[in-house]
Protein backbone atom coordinates (compact mmCIF):
# COMPACT_ATOMS: atom_id res chain seq x y z
CA UNK A 1 0.00 0.00 0.00
CA UNK A 2 2.92 2.19 -0.65
CA UNK A 3 5.26 3.10 2.07
CA UNK A 4 6.36 1.35 5.48
CA UNK A 5 4.45 2.13 8.59
CA UNK A 6 5.54 3.92 11.28
CA UNK A 7 6.92 1.80 14.52
CA UNK A 8 5.22 1.97 17.57
CA UNK A 9 8.30 4.43 18.89
CA UNK A 10 7.79 6.87 16.40
CA UNK A 11 3.85 7.21 17.02
CA UNK A 12 4.94 7.87 20.54
CA UNK A 13 7.54 10.51 19.67
CA UNK A 14 5.22 12.09 17.94
CA UNK A 15 2.30 12.28 19.81
CA UNK A 16 4.32 13.38 22.76
CA UNK A 17 6.12 16.08 20.60
CA UNK A 18 2.34 17.46 19.65
CA UNK A 19 1.38 17.06 23.61
CA UNK A 20 4.62 19.45 24.19
CA UNK A 21 3.35 22.03 21.87
CA UNK A 22 0.66 22.45 23.07
CA UNK A 23 1.17 22.21 26.89
CA UNK A 24 3.76 25.70 28.28
CA UNK A 25 3.87 26.11 32.35
CA UNK A 26 1.28 28.62 33.80
CA UNK A 27 2.34 29.90 36.68
CA UNK A 28 0.27 33.84 38.66
CA UNK A 29 2.98 35.90 37.66
CA UNK A 30 3.55 33.99 34.18
CA UNK A 31 1.94 33.59 30.38
CA UNK A 32 1.56 30.70 28.68
CA UNK A 33 -1.15 28.22 27.89
CA UNK A 34 -2.85 25.88 30.71
CA UNK A 35 -3.41 22.39 29.28
CA UNK A 36 -5.96 20.00 31.75
CA UNK A 37 -6.06 16.14 31.79
CA UNK A 38 -7.46 16.25 27.99
CA UNK A 39 -10.72 15.21 28.83
CA UNK A 40 -13.11 16.72 25.82
CA UNK A 41 -16.55 15.46 27.66
CA UNK A 42 -18.69 18.63 28.22
CA UNK A 43 -18.29 22.28 26.03
CA UNK A 44 -14.99 24.07 26.68
CA UNK A 45 -12.37 21.60 26.94
CA UNK A 46 -10.84 22.20 23.47
CA UNK A 47 -11.14 26.18 25.20
CA UNK A 48 -9.79 25.20 28.18
CA UNK A 49 -6.76 23.78 26.85
CA UNK A 50 -5.58 26.65 24.22
CA UNK A 51 -6.74 30.37 26.55
CA UNK A 52 -3.60 32.39 26.32
CA UNK A 53 -2.66 34.21 29.41
CA UNK A 54 0.12 36.83 29.18
CA UNK A 55 2.97 37.71 31.77
CA UNK A 56 2.47 39.26 35.05
CA UNK A 57 -1.83 38.81 34.75
CA UNK A 58 -4.77 40.03 37.16
CA UNK A 59 -5.04 37.84 40.12
CA UNK A 60 -8.94 36.45 40.13
CA UNK A 61 -10.47 33.43 42.18
CA UNK A 62 -13.28 31.59 41.11
CA UNK A 63 -15.49 29.19 42.49
CA UNK A 64 -18.27 27.35 40.79
CA UNK A 65 -20.76 24.92 42.02
CA UNK A 66 -23.32 22.79 40.02
CA UNK A 67 -26.50 22.43 41.37
CA UNK A 68 -28.88 19.37 40.60
CA UNK A 69 -32.16 20.80 41.30
CA UNK A 70 -33.93 16.97 41.37
CA UNK A 71 -33.74 16.90 44.92
CA UNK A 72 -35.58 20.01 45.71
CA UNK A 73 -39.79 19.38 45.48
CA UNK A 74 -40.06 23.08 43.98
CA UNK A 75 -36.97 23.57 42.04
CA UNK A 76 -38.15 27.64 41.09
CA UNK A 77 -41.15 28.04 43.35
CA UNK A 78 -41.18 30.75 46.41
CA UNK A 79 -39.50 29.05 49.05
CA UNK A 80 -37.25 26.77 46.97
CA UNK A 81 -33.85 26.59 47.31
CA UNK A 82 -33.33 28.71 44.04
CA UNK A 83 -35.73 30.92 45.06
CA UNK A 84 -33.78 31.95 48.57
CA UNK A 85 -30.73 32.13 46.51
CA UNK A 86 -31.91 34.39 44.14
CA UNK A 87 -33.08 36.60 46.72
CA UNK A 88 -30.13 36.09 48.83
CA UNK A 89 -28.34 37.81 45.92
CA UNK A 90 -30.55 40.69 45.70
CA UNK A 91 -30.62 41.09 49.78
CA UNK A 92 -29.93 44.50 51.19
CA UNK A 93 -26.58 46.04 52.71
CA UNK A 94 -24.16 44.25 49.60
CA UNK A 95 -24.94 47.23 46.98
CA UNK A 96 -21.44 49.61 46.55
CA UNK A 97 -24.20 51.86 48.77
CA UNK A 98 -24.90 49.71 51.49
CA UNK A 99 -28.20 49.55 49.53
CA UNK A 100 -29.87 45.93 47.86
CA UNK A 101 -28.15 44.21 45.17
CA UNK A 102 -28.75 44.98 41.55
CA UNK A 103 -29.52 42.22 39.55
CA UNK A 104 -28.83 42.19 35.59
CA UNK A 105 -28.02 40.33 32.81
CA UNK A 106 -26.37 40.59 29.24
CA UNK A 107 -28.57 44.01 28.25
CA UNK A 108 -30.03 45.74 31.25
CA UNK A 109 -30.84 45.66 35.11
CA UNK A 110 -33.52 43.24 35.54
CA UNK A 111 -37.02 44.17 37.11
CA UNK A 112 -38.49 41.83 39.88
CA UNK A 113 -40.63 40.65 37.04
CA UNK A 114 -37.93 39.41 35.10
CA UNK A 115 -36.08 38.16 37.97
CA UNK A 116 -39.37 36.12 38.40
CA UNK A 117 -39.60 34.83 35.12
CA UNK A 118 -35.51 33.84 34.75
CA UNK A 119 -36.71 32.05 38.00
CA UNK A 120 -39.31 30.52 36.57
CA UNK A 121 -37.91 29.38 33.54
CA UNK A 122 -35.32 27.07 35.50
CA UNK A 123 -38.24 25.35 37.61
CA UNK A 124 -37.97 22.09 35.27
CA UNK A 125 -34.61 22.44 34.59
CA UNK A 126 -31.74 19.67 35.63
CA UNK A 127 -29.07 21.46 37.10
CA UNK A 128 -27.47 25.24 37.24
CA UNK A 129 -24.22 26.67 37.83
CA UNK A 130 -23.44 28.98 40.77
CA UNK A 131 -19.89 31.51 40.29
CA UNK A 132 -18.23 33.66 42.47
CA UNK A 133 -15.81 35.72 40.45
CA UNK A 134 -13.28 38.06 42.60
CA UNK A 135 -10.51 39.74 41.25
CA UNK A 136 -8.09 40.90 43.79
CA UNK A 137 -8.24 44.05 42.15
CA UNK A 138 -12.40 44.45 41.86
CA UNK A 139 -12.85 47.74 43.58
CA UNK A 140 -10.89 49.19 40.35
CA UNK A 141 -13.07 47.41 38.13
CA UNK A 142 -16.70 48.30 36.33
CA UNK A 143 -18.07 45.06 37.97
CA UNK A 144 -21.32 44.90 35.69
CA UNK A 145 -18.98 45.37 32.64
CA UNK A 146 -16.48 42.92 33.56
CA UNK A 147 -19.26 40.69 33.86
CA UNK A 148 -20.88 40.91 30.75
CA UNK A 149 -17.85 40.76 28.63
CA UNK A 150 -16.68 37.03 30.80
CA UNK A 151 -19.86 35.39 29.77
CA UNK A 152 -19.99 36.92 26.19
CA UNK A 153 -16.24 35.26 26.16
CA UNK A 154 -18.05 31.76 28.07
CA UNK A 155 -20.28 31.46 24.78
CA UNK A 156 -17.64 31.94 22.44
CA UNK A 157 -15.71 29.15 24.45
CA UNK A 158 -18.80 26.76 25.15
CA UNK A 159 -20.24 27.37 21.40
CA UNK A 160 -23.79 28.42 22.77
CA UNK A 161 -25.27 31.26 24.45
CA UNK A 162 -26.39 31.49 28.31
CA UNK A 163 -28.96 32.32 30.15
CA UNK A 164 -27.89 34.22 33.43
CA UNK A 165 -28.09 36.55 35.43
CA UNK A 166 -25.50 38.18 37.97
CA UNK A 167 -25.17 40.93 40.51
CA UNK A 168 -21.85 42.49 42.02
CA UNK A 169 -21.43 42.32 45.92
CA UNK A 170 -19.17 45.13 47.73
CA UNK A 171 -20.21 43.99 51.72
CA UNK A 172 -16.63 42.30 52.23
CA UNK A 173 -13.24 44.11 51.64
CA UNK A 174 -12.87 42.28 47.75
CA UNK A 175 -15.91 43.43 45.59
CA UNK A 176 -17.10 40.43 43.90
CA UNK A 177 -19.47 38.76 41.00
CA UNK A 178 -22.10 36.21 41.30
CA UNK A 179 -23.22 34.81 38.45
CA UNK A 180 -26.12 32.46 38.03
CA UNK A 181 -26.37 30.40 35.06
CA UNK A 182 -28.83 28.49 34.06
CA UNK A 183 -28.10 24.55 33.01
CA UNK A 184 -29.62 24.81 29.17
CA UNK A 185 -27.83 25.63 26.01
CA UNK A 186 -28.95 27.64 23.15
CA UNK A 187 -31.49 24.95 22.03
CA UNK A 188 -33.15 23.64 24.98
CA UNK A 189 -30.79 20.75 25.90
CA UNK A 190 -28.97 20.39 29.17
CA UNK A 191 -26.00 22.17 29.31
CA UNK A 192 -22.45 20.00 30.16
CA UNK A 193 -19.81 22.15 30.74
CA UNK A 194 -16.08 20.82 30.93
CA UNK A 195 -14.12 19.88 34.03
CA UNK A 196 -11.31 21.57 33.46
CA UNK A 197 -13.15 24.61 31.49
CA UNK A 198 -14.87 24.62 35.08
CA UNK A 199 -11.82 24.71 37.09
CA UNK A 200 -9.25 26.38 35.02
CA UNK A 201 -10.42 27.74 31.79
CA UNK A 202 -12.85 30.45 32.90
CA UNK A 203 -11.11 31.56 35.54
CA UNK A 204 -7.79 31.80 32.87
CA UNK A 205 -10.09 34.17 30.68
CA UNK A 206 -10.96 36.47 34.00
CA UNK A 207 -7.69 36.64 34.17
CA UNK A 208 -7.35 37.74 31.01
CA UNK A 209 -10.07 39.92 31.07
CA UNK A 210 -8.83 41.86 33.81
CA UNK A 211 -5.80 42.28 32.49
CA UNK A 212 -7.09 44.30 29.52
CA UNK A 213 -9.04 46.43 31.78
CA UNK A 214 -6.13 47.31 34.35
CA UNK A 215 -3.04 46.13 32.80
CA UNK A 216 -0.34 43.38 34.05
CA UNK A 217 -0.02 43.64 37.69
CA UNK A 218 3.33 45.68 39.15
CA UNK A 219 6.11 43.96 40.30
CA UNK A 220 5.52 45.92 43.45
CA UNK A 221 1.66 44.54 43.50
CA UNK A 222 3.13 41.30 42.72
CA UNK A 223 5.69 41.53 45.57
CA UNK A 224 2.68 42.64 48.03
CA UNK A 225 0.63 39.76 47.10
CA UNK A 226 3.10 37.39 47.67
CA UNK A 227 4.21 38.55 51.27
CA UNK A 228 0.84 38.29 51.69
CA UNK A 229 0.32 34.42 50.98
CA UNK A 230 3.53 33.80 53.07
CA UNK A 231 1.80 34.18 55.83
CA UNK A 232 -1.81 33.81 54.94
CA UNK A 233 -4.13 30.98 57.28
CA UNK A 234 -5.65 29.90 54.02
CA UNK A 235 -4.44 28.16 51.36
CA UNK A 236 -2.62 29.24 48.56
CA UNK A 237 -0.75 28.29 45.43
CA UNK A 238 2.56 27.72 47.20
CA UNK A 239 0.97 25.43 49.59
CA UNK A 240 -0.16 23.41 46.35
CA UNK A 241 3.27 22.98 44.91
CA UNK A 242 4.40 22.13 48.65
CA UNK A 243 1.82 19.68 48.50
CA UNK A 244 2.91 18.11 45.25
CA UNK A 245 6.30 18.40 46.13
CA UNK A 246 5.79 16.15 48.96
CA UNK A 247 3.33 13.58 47.50
CA UNK A 248 6.25 13.01 44.87
CA UNK A 249 8.93 12.18 47.78
CA UNK A 250 8.79 8.49 49.25
CA UNK A 251 9.04 9.89 52.85
CA UNK A 252 6.82 13.07 52.20
CA UNK A 253 9.91 15.03 52.44
CA UNK A 254 10.13 18.84 51.12
CA UNK A 255 13.49 20.52 50.15
CA UNK A 256 14.40 24.36 50.62
CA UNK A 257 17.51 23.84 50.30
CA UNK A 258 19.64 26.14 48.23
CA UNK A 259 19.33 24.74 44.10
CA UNK A 260 22.67 24.04 42.24
CA UNK A 261 21.60 25.97 39.21
CA UNK A 262 21.94 29.23 41.22
CA UNK A 263 19.31 30.92 38.72
CA UNK A 264 17.48 34.24 40.12
CA UNK A 265 14.14 32.62 40.07
CA UNK A 266 14.91 29.57 41.76
CA UNK A 267 16.44 31.09 44.18
CA UNK A 268 13.48 33.34 44.52
CA UNK A 269 11.21 30.13 44.77
CA UNK A 270 13.43 28.50 47.35
CA UNK A 271 13.44 31.42 49.58
CA UNK A 272 9.15 31.73 49.04
CA UNK A 273 9.11 28.12 50.02
CA UNK A 274 11.48 27.92 53.36
CA UNK A 275 8.95 31.16 54.19
CA UNK A 276 6.35 29.56 53.46
CA UNK A 277 7.00 26.59 55.54
CA UNK A 278 8.05 28.12 58.15
CA UNK A 279 5.12 29.69 58.77
CA UNK A 280 3.29 26.38 57.96
CA UNK A 281 5.27 25.08 61.03
CA UNK A 282 3.90 27.84 63.30
CA UNK A 283 0.29 26.36 62.74
CA UNK A 284 1.40 23.54 63.70
CA UNK A 285 1.36 21.94 59.66
CA UNK A 286 4.71 20.91 59.52
CA UNK A 287 7.87 20.05 61.02
CA UNK A 288 11.57 20.26 59.80
CA UNK A 289 13.03 17.01 59.74
CA UNK A 290 16.94 18.22 58.90
CA UNK A 291 18.25 22.20 58.20
CA UNK A 292 16.04 23.12 54.76
CA UNK A 293 14.10 20.09 54.83
CA UNK A 294 10.41 19.61 55.58
CA UNK A 295 7.80 17.32 56.62
CA UNK A 296 4.37 18.65 55.59
CA UNK A 297 1.31 16.92 57.31
CA UNK A 298 -0.03 14.64 54.90
CA UNK A 299 -3.37 16.35 55.18
CA UNK A 300 -2.33 20.20 55.98
CA UNK A 301 -4.10 21.10 52.46
CA UNK A 302 -7.35 20.27 54.19
CA UNK A 303 -6.14 21.47 57.75
CA UNK A 304 -5.92 24.87 55.99
CA UNK A 305 -8.78 25.08 54.53
CA UNK A 306 -10.66 24.26 57.91
CA UNK A 307 -8.38 26.64 59.66
CA UNK A 308 -9.15 29.59 56.56
CA UNK A 309 -13.05 28.93 57.40
CA UNK A 310 -12.99 29.04 60.97
CA UNK A 311 -10.94 32.26 60.72
CA UNK A 312 -13.73 33.95 58.41
CA UNK A 313 -16.55 32.54 61.16
CA UNK A 314 -14.57 34.20 63.58
CA UNK A 315 -14.62 37.63 61.52
CA UNK A 316 -18.41 37.54 60.95
CA UNK A 317 -19.28 36.48 64.56
CA UNK A 318 -17.17 39.96 65.71
CA UNK A 319 -18.72 42.33 63.04
CA UNK A 320 -21.88 42.42 64.14
CA UNK A 321 -21.79 41.86 67.90
CA UNK A 322 -23.52 45.03 70.26
CA UNK A 323 -20.97 47.15 71.24
CA UNK A 324 -18.07 46.92 68.34
CA UNK A 325 -15.32 44.82 69.12
CA UNK A 326 -16.12 41.91 71.15
CA UNK A 327 -15.25 40.88 74.52
CA UNK A 328 -16.96 37.91 74.13
CA UNK A 329 -15.28 33.83 73.66
CA UNK A 330 -16.55 33.11 70.26
CA UNK A 331 -18.14 29.12 70.09
CA UNK A 332 -18.74 27.61 66.82
CA UNK A 333 -21.23 24.95 66.71
CA UNK A 334 -21.41 22.22 64.15
CA UNK A 335 -23.53 18.27 64.13
CA UNK A 336 -20.08 17.04 65.68
CA UNK A 337 -19.86 19.45 68.28
CA UNK A 338 -23.51 20.38 69.22
CA UNK A 339 -24.11 22.52 72.29
CA UNK A 340 -24.72 20.75 75.64
CA UNK A 341 -27.01 23.03 77.45
CA UNK A 342 -29.72 25.11 75.91
CA UNK A 343 -28.68 28.34 74.41
CA UNK A 344 -30.17 31.26 74.66
CA UNK A 345 -29.87 34.87 73.80
CA UNK A 346 -29.98 37.45 70.77
CA UNK A 347 -30.02 36.45 67.78
CA UNK A 348 -27.87 39.42 65.90
CA UNK A 349 -26.73 37.99 62.11
CA UNK A 350 -27.68 35.33 59.97
CA UNK A 351 -26.56 34.04 56.34
CA UNK A 352 -25.65 31.53 53.87
CA UNK A 353 -22.21 30.17 54.41
CA UNK A 354 -19.95 30.47 51.71
CA UNK A 355 -22.82 32.20 49.38
CA UNK A 356 -22.37 28.84 46.71
CA UNK A 357 -24.68 26.54 49.09
CA UNK A 358 -27.71 26.78 50.53
CA UNK A 359 -26.70 26.36 53.92
CA UNK A 360 -27.47 28.77 56.30
CA UNK A 361 -26.40 29.79 59.76
CA UNK A 362 -27.45 32.21 62.62
CA UNK A 363 -24.69 34.04 65.04
CA UNK A 364 -26.33 34.57 68.55
CA UNK A 365 -25.01 36.83 71.41
CA UNK A 366 -25.37 34.36 74.48
CA UNK A 367 -26.52 35.71 77.71
CA UNK A 368 -23.74 33.58 79.55
CA UNK A 369 -21.11 35.65 77.88
CA UNK A 370 -20.47 33.72 74.93
CA UNK A 371 -20.82 34.18 70.86
CA UNK A 372 -22.23 31.01 69.08
CA UNK A 373 -22.24 30.52 65.38
CA UNK A 374 -24.88 28.34 64.74
CA UNK A 375 -25.10 26.18 61.26
CA UNK A 376 -28.39 25.83 60.11
CA UNK A 377 -29.67 21.97 58.64
CA UNK A 378 -31.23 21.89 55.60
CA UNK A 379 -34.88 22.50 56.60
CA UNK A 380 -34.06 23.82 59.79
CA UNK A 381 -36.14 27.04 58.88
CA UNK A 382 -39.71 27.77 59.22
CA UNK A 383 -41.41 31.42 58.45
CA UNK A 384 -40.94 33.13 61.53
CA UNK A 385 -39.13 31.05 63.52
CA UNK A 386 -35.90 30.02 63.90
CA UNK A 387 -35.27 25.88 64.58
CA UNK A 388 -31.99 23.95 64.53
CA UNK A 389 -31.41 20.50 64.22
CA UNK A 390 -28.95 20.55 67.10
CA UNK A 391 -29.07 18.63 70.36
CA UNK A 392 -30.06 21.11 72.85
CA UNK A 393 -31.15 24.16 70.56
CA UNK A 394 -34.41 24.94 69.36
Amino acid sequence: MGGRAPSRTAEASSFIGRIKSLVTKHAVGGGGLYRGRLSQFGRGGSAAAAIRVRASPQRVTVKARVVRQGRYARPGGAGSALHEHIAYLGRSGVAEEGGRGVLFDAERELSPEEIRTFRERMTDDRHHFRFIISPEAGSSLDLKVYARELVSQMEADLGTKLQWLGVAHYDTDDPHLHVLVRGKDARGNDLVINREYISHGMRLQAMELATQHLGPRLPEEIERSRQRDLKADRVTGLDRTIAQASAQDRQGFVSALRSHDGSLAGERQRVSMLARLQHLESLGLAREIRAGVWRPEVDFVARLRALSIRGDIIKRMHKGIRGGAPNLSTVILSPERPPTEPVTGRVYGRGTVDELSDRRYLLVEGQDGQAYYVPLSTYSERTGEDLIRLRGLA
